[in-house]
């Protein structure tokens, strides 16, 4: 037979229900006031920003030129362990609005909060990374030698950017590491440990189409070039470059890229350029080797080809034959780990909107 208490639970549950929070500790009563499931699921995904997850709170977007499958290969390998500790995308032909967009979409599906651009240039001044600059936001004009290229040689009366509201930092460029230097002196400092005395050392690498952004890139070379030699006991350094002409080379490592620089070679046909490079090559290698044991490096993220061409224009040249070097993978990996730390402490700044004029700008 059911007890009075039980009778009360079946027939008054308002009442029963009642008196069991009434019984229950003060503490217990103490409860918050209820939430909607809406805000409940915004206050987990969107926590406010603490040293604990403030990398999460920023995305990486690695910015890349067009380039050959070896160094997508090589800068994926590299970004892949670091898409498990934050949101990575990388773009290829970053100045493309169609390949730029998604990537910014998709680090908008992740929750971030801010973008930290990376730019995986090597030459500083190139106009694929002035119109980066331009599609995020970052510069007022898009890139005039860009533009005009991607528009047979005319300008377009409007320029449109990409749509994002995040904020966006862009830290330096691969131009400011140390990795060139470091890829170059292993090679050069084991040639120098078997041809005591007179040495030299020639980088060569692919010349880009853009005359400004081939100058940049030879800048880079000599640099690194006269580090590494000095670093490794070597006395003379060269840098050149090597125009591929039409061929799939220029299209598979031509966009990558204290010594007296070789000379750069003028705007031309491609026919004459790519004559014109090889012949200055040569040139450079059999003055140096003519006092020095010479050894010629390539640098390319697409090794083989370049190595390849370099040994047909220099056959019969007296010369050691180095190979072509590229960025290491790990501290390509360690890189952007720095880079992402310094673009979480860059303060954004506010974004330039909508389309603008392209600019006349010069070749």
């Amino acid at each position: 037979m059911p007890s009075a208490l039980q009778l009360r639970l079946k027939t008054r549950p308002a009442v029963a229900l009642a008196a069991l929070l009434c019984a229950a500790p003060a503490a217990a009563r103490s409860l918050p006031p209820m939430e909607s499931d809406t805000a409940v699921f915004r206050a987990r995904t969107r926590a406010p920003a603490t040293p604990q997850n403030a990398g999460r709170e920023a995305g990486l977007l690695v910015l890349s030129p067009e380039s050959g499958a070896g160094w997508q290969r090589q800068l994926g390998r590299a970004c892949a362990p670091l898409g498990r500790k934050m949101p990575v995308e990388t773009v290829f032909g970053a100045a493309d609005l169609r390949a730029l967009s998604p990537a910014l979409r998709r680090l908008a599906a992740a929750g971030v909060r801010k973008i930290i651009a990376v730019p995986a240039f090597l030459p500083p001044d190139s106009p694929e990374l002035e119109q980066s600059r331009f599609l995020l936001g970052l510069a007022e004009n898009p890139s005039a030698p860009y533009t005009k290229k991607l528009n047979a040689g005319r300008l377009p009366r409007r320029a449109e950017r990409a749509r994002n509201e995040i904020p966006v930092v862009m830290t330096q460029g691969l131009d400011k590491s140390d990795m060139l230097f470091s890829a170059l002196l292993a090679p050069a400092s084991a040639f120098a440990a078997v041809s005591p005395g007179a040495a030299a050392l020639v980088v060569v690498a692919a010349e880009p189409d853009d005359p400004g952004e081939a100058r940049a890139l030879l800048s880079c070379l000599a640099s690194a070039a006269d580090a590494a030699a000095r670093k490794a006991g070597i006395k003379k350094s060269r840098a050149a470059l090597l125009f591929a002409g039409n061929s799939r080379a220029g299209a598979a490592f031509g966009r990558m890229g204290g010594s007296a620089p070789a000379k750069l070679s003028p705007p031309a046909p491609a026919g004459e350029r790519a004559r014109r490079s090889r012949a200055e090559l040569l040139k450079a290698v059999r003055e140096l080797s003519a006092g020095a044991r010479t050894l010629v490096l390539g640098y390319s993220p697409d090794a083989g080809e370049l190595d390849r061409i370099t040994g047909e224009i220099l056959a019969g040249a007296f010369y050691t034959r180095g190979g072509t070097v590229s960025l290491p993978e790990k501290g390509l990996q360690s890189w952007l780990e720095q880079m992402h730390r310094a673009g979480l402490k860059l303060q954004p700044g506010p974004l330039y909107a909508g389309p603008a004029m392209a600019p006349a700008g010069k070749e």
